[in-house]
């Protein structure tokens, strides 16, 4: 039996590079990081200015 070996990822939230290392599929990865960045740009939408505040509610 194989494991996969952590690969290293860029994703980017709120304008930020962040590097992850996950066995997860790159894409989907990206396709969740695209999520959380939509739900934080709702929260901001509806009232929430402080971006942190938002990313931690839409996580």
């Amino acid at each position: 039996m194989t494991t996969n070996e952590p690969a290293r990822i860029e994703l980017t939230l709120l304008g930020q590079t962040l590097t992850v290392r996950s066995e997860a599929d790159p894409a989907y990865l990206r396709s969740l990081a695209a999520f959380v960045e939509k739900r934080v740009t709702a929260l901001q939408q509806g009232g929430v200015r402080d971006p942190m505040k938002a990313l931690v509610l839409a996580a």
